[in-house]
Formats: C-alpha cells, structure tokens, sequence
C-alpha cells in the first residue's frame, strides 16, 4: 500500500458508517492511503472483498464469522483494545501501532417518555438473561461478547462515545455525501 499510495480499494457500509470511520482511523493511524468504495451495506462488501474487487474491509467479528472458514479472507487485525475472544490469534492494532481503539456496542433503547419503573423491570430481566449460561452461549455462537450495563452506564457510553465519534470524525476531515 505504501508503494502505491491511493491506488488500492478498500470497502466499507456506506460513508460514515463504523466500517468507514474505522478503516479511517486505521489507514491515517498506519500512514497510509486508499480509495473508499462506499456500498449500500456490509453484505456487498463482503463479496467484492472475497471476490478481490476490494483489499480491505473492516467489520465486526459478527459480520465476519460466516466467512472465516471459506478461505478467502484472513482477519488482519481487531479493532478494540483486547484480543477478541472470537478471534484469539488475531493481534489488535495496537500491538503494532498507536491508534484510537473502535469498539462496537449495540444495545436497547426506549423512548423517553416509558415510565422508569418500565425501565428498572426491562433493565432487571435484561440484566438476568444476560447473565444466564444459555444466553451468553448462544450470543457467543452468533460472535458477538456481550457487556452488562444498567441503563445509566448505557447512557453514560452513548454520551461519551457521540462526543467521541463527533471529534474523530472532524479529526478525519469525513463529510457526508
């Protein structure tokens, strides 16, 4: 890549997706440069990385587990600042290189006006089930790893990482198409 500097394609889910902005962060990280081809989701992606149409692409460990066995990709590296538990012998980025970590969190929202008792019995059932061997089994099959929050801790990461990504995506210089 560094011999031909903004000549190779990498792909991502769209402009400003976390695949984007995380392949973003990477490439300015490492130094290097390349052409984003933006797709309408990860599923496209997928078929021009295995097909060679693209070089890279960066995806959750959930979007990747289907194609791990096929042959046709080699994870590179993870994101976050631990090794993945579904991907043990991948490194993460920063056991070679500075850069910000990119962790993806999913979680449960409402709206605001659901009375907070609402909220304490859903947060109490959710906590238990996450808690429980069937669950974290089957989320494990599935790749992801789960983390228990209660709903403020929840609204503390969304507060942190919004400020987070809006400073990291300015840094970038990354604008809406």
């Amino acid at each position: 890549m560094k011999a031909r500097p903004g000549k190779i394609p990498f792909g991502s889910a769209g402009t400003g997706s976390l695949t984007h902005v995380s392949s973003a962060i990477f490439l300015k990280s490492a130094g290097l440069e390349m052409i984003h081809v933006p797709y309408k989701g990860v599923g496209q992606a997928f078929t021009d990385l295995l097909g060679s149409q693209i070089a890279m692409l960066s995806a959750s460990p959930v979007e990747v587990k289907p194609y791990l066995n096929s042959g046709k990709m080699k994870p590179l590296a993870v994101t976050g600042t631990t090794r993945s538990k579904q991907l043990p012998g991948v490194p993460t980025i920063l056991e070679t290189l500075k850069s910000p970590p990119v962790i993806t969190i999913n979680g449960l929202v409402a709206p605001a006006k659901v009375p907070q008792e609402v909220i304490d019995a859903l947060s109490g059932v959710i906590i238990a089930a996450e808690k429980s061997p069937d669950f974290i089994e089957r989320i494990d099959r599935l790749g992801a790893e789960p983390i228990v929050s209660t709903p403020a801790q929840f609204a503390k990461i969304i507060a942190d990482d919004t400020a987070l990504w809006r400073d990291t995506v300015r840094d970038l210089g990354l604008k809406p198409e």
